[in-house]
């Protein structure tokens, strides 16, 4: 592979990339955490949104200790936010900061960590796990170098530890998945980004907590990064689409978390990388917009279009309405009324960073905007949470 087209296509969609995640509850009233990102100029935030579904407005939520993006978020068991690692610098490979905060949504402020994260990371993974602590896996380190290393945080002591073991392969823009029996699924993302070309991985890891080491998983069909995996009902994982050496993928396949293998699960009705996936109420999963197309141009085609994956049928289908707007790297958050929000992300040909947002509903299986948030936002967290 041509490295020049290489470092493109890392570009074009780390452009619009973000990363969502979800601890969703119900019976009471919720807000959705929207912070961080950057615009198009290179000017980075520190701002909170706090998105309110009962009014569809965002406001203010405070600000960050620091300007960052690419870093990891988790709603922890006490209610505050870990915010750890990230970036300050939009490049290739984006160098990681070392840094972490704790946000407090009832007071809209942060405070410093007691300690730093042990290696710098930018593009990482962050999962919350059964017993509490937080798995931070992968990323680039301080000089921008892909990691195969992990460490845990202790929300308890307010330290982060190193894994006893490390994944099989460096990994940033990989996808992390609490499996049902409390390990976690990492797999694909970038192993390595060289003049000499790039390496998009076909592999997986599965970690596990009661060891902290991690277990290698058969090959997936295809290498991808900036794909989408998503756990369903039965306890497998849905791995969609992504950027494969060259170009968006629209094929799917199932991980089985008992015998560590991969098996295809169908073509999507669009090729997508940098798009979001979120696991419905019916059990379905909701694809939406990314990026269908690398034009050697250097613009991008992005999908107007999103889909539904039903697990039973094992196919996709169109939704019957098309987004308001096309996005790649938004984030995709399932509310307590059943709604998903979709925030941010890239839009247009790549050349736009946008502050918009909008509302599927599974019930017309139609998009309306609500929103906008404070400022435009590329390479931004969502976490949802509940007062």
């Amino acid at each position: 592979m041509n490295p020049i087209v290489g470092r493109k296509l890392v570009v074009w969609i780390l452009s619009a990339l973000a990363i969502s995640l979800c601890s969703c509850g119900s019976g009471r009233r919720e807000q959705v955490f929207v912070a961080g990102g950057y615009d198009l100029q290179g000017n980075y935030s520190d701002r909170i949104d706090l998105y309110d579904p009962a009014s569809q407005r965002f406001v203010s939520g405070g600000t960050m200790l620091k300007k960052r993006i690419e870093y990891g978020a988790v709603l922890l068991k006490n209610g505050k936010i870990l915010i750890a690692g990230g970036s300050v610098t939009h490049e290739v490979n984006d160098a990681g900061i070392a840094d972490a905060e704790l946000y407090s949504p009832a007071s809209k402020s942060s405070v410093p960590s007691a300690h730093s994260l042990n290696v710098p990371r930018a593009a990482l993974t962050a999962t919350l796990l059964n017993n509490g602590k937080v798995l931070l896996a992968g990323g680039n380190d301080g000089n921008g170098t892909p990691l195969a290393s992990a460490e845990i945080y202790d929300p308890e002591t307010d330290t982060f530890t190193m894994t006893a073991g490390s994944m099989s392969v460096p990994r940033f823009a990989h996808t992390a998945t609490l499996l049902t029996d409390g390990r976690v699924l990492l797999v694909g993302g970038f192993q390595e980004i060289s003049a000499s070309g790039i390496v998009t991985s076909n592999t997986g890891d599965v970690y596990d907590p009661a060891t902290g080491t991690f277990t290698p998983t058969a090959e997936m069909q295809e290498p991808r990064a900036f794909h989408t995996a998503t756990l369903l009902p039965n306890g497998k994982v849905l791995i969609a689409g992504g950027a494969t050496t060259e170009s968006p993928s629209s094929t799917a396949e199932l991980f089985d978390s008992a015998s560590l293998t991969f098996t295809a699960a169908g073509t999507m009705t669009d090729a997508r990388a940098g798009h979001a996936a979120v696991l419905l109420p019916s059990g379905k999963v909701l694809l939406t917009s990314g990026i269908d197309a690398f034009n050697m141009d250097g613009t991008s085609g992005f999908a107007l279009t999103a889909e539904i994956f039903d697990p039973s049928a094992g196919s996709f289908r169109r939704t019957g309405g098309t987004m308001v707007q096309t996005r790649a790297g938004h984030s995709a958050i399932t509310l307590a009324n059943r709604t998903v929000l979709l925030a941010g992300g890239g839009t247009g040909d790549g050349s736009v960073i946008s502050d918009t947002a909008e509302i599927y509903n599974p019930v017309t299986d139609s998009f309306s905007a609500v929103g906008p948030m404070s400022t435009t936002r590329g390479l931004v967290q969502a976490v949802s949470l509940v007062k």
